[in-house]
């Protein structure tokens, strides 16, 4: 299996739960870049040719998503949602969430999303 590229913007929400997700500290996901700003994220998307940028879902976050997914429109976005969720959000318009409760499933959600973008289905079978 491919090794799955992730850029962190560091936001303090961001980097606050990033270790209590656990999820992106197995074998197969690397972060490739951590980043404080729009532009440097832009520029580390291209130089490292990621394949997830993690975030907040955030309205100001959201400007950025929709600027970063017409540039990139392989790349897949993880966004942080204040309820302890993940959102994980693709070029073409498919949404995926995962719930607080079901956190050890963001690794699983994530391969699905990077590896088979824009299929439906859950990779959990719902």
């Amino acid at each position: 299996m491919n090794e799955i590229r992730v850029i962190v913007r560091q936001r303090e929400t961001v980097m606050a739960r990033i270790p209590k997700l656990g999820s992106l500290e197995e074998p197969d996901i690397e972060i490739v870049a951590r980043v404080d700003n729009v532009l440097e994220l832009l520029v580390a998307a291209k130089q490292y040719k990621a394949d997830v940028v993690v975030t907040t879902d955030n309205p100001e976050d959201r400007g950025m998503a929709s600027h970063l997914l017409s540039e990139f429109p392989d790349i897949t976005l993880m966004m942080l949602g204040n309820d302890g969720g993940v959102l994980i959000e693709q070029r073409c318009s498919v949404l995926r969430r995962v719930s607080a409760e079901h956190k050890n499933r963001i690794a699983e959600t994530l391969r699905y999303a990077v590896h088979r973008p824009c299929e439906r289905k859950e990779p959990w079978g719902k």
